[in-house]
């Protein structure tokens, strides 16, 4: 019996040494946990309704962001928490290539205190998107159509279109809905 339970612990700490040596020396492990991690937390996005003021029409505008879905769509890439700085690079390089590319592009960016959702447009190298930053505590939210502007990628030709002074802004309150399942 005695001789069991030895044999039992010593293929248990096997096990355990094999698996911590391939993790260490392979990696093994890390990408199935961040996968999980990071579908966990995808499928966390809340869909919001928000509600924005137009003053000029003197009217309401009212545009639902399921951001699970627009995530889950988007053709952007994010960086993984193990991402090494050749991989930073390369994430950054293959973005910039889908900001600049003909056809529509979205993007959304979830931080501490905010969400940023990114919608490109561009038709003949000209930019015609719009974005939205939703404040996540108080729902505050902020939609801004810049004027239309060479779709290079760059940040000087994508400020001075957010700065002139045909840009249009709306500013409004989004609120969580529920999937209504009809």
């Amino acid at each position: 019996m005695k001789d069991n339970l030895v044999k039992i612990l010593a293929t248990l700490g096997l096990i355990v040494a094999i698996a911590l040596i391939l993790k260490g020396v392979f990696g093994v492990g890390k990408v199935g946990f961040d996968k999980i991690k990071t579908k966990v937390s995808k499928s966390s996005l809340p869909t919001l309704e928000c509600t924005f003021k137009d003053d000029v029409a003197n009217s309401n505008y009212v545009d639902i962001f399921d951001l699970a879905k627009l995530d889950d769509t988007s053709d952007f890439k994010s960086f993984p928490s193990n991402a090494s700085e050749q991989d930073k690079k390369s994430i950054r390089d293959y973005n910039k290539n889908i900001e600049v590319r003909e056809g529509s592009a979205w993007r959304i960016t979830v931080l501490d205190d905010s969400y940023r959702i990114r919608y490109y447009n561009n038709n003949d190298r000209v930019a015609k998107g719009y974005y939205v930053d939703i404040k996540r505590k108080t729902g505050k939210a902020e939609m801004v159509f810049p004027v239309e502007h060479v779709a290079d990628g760059t940040f000087q030709s994508h400020m001075d279109a957010v700065l002139d002074p045909l840009t249009k802004t709306f500013y409004g309150i989004c609120s969580k809905i529920e999937n209504k399942k009809l």
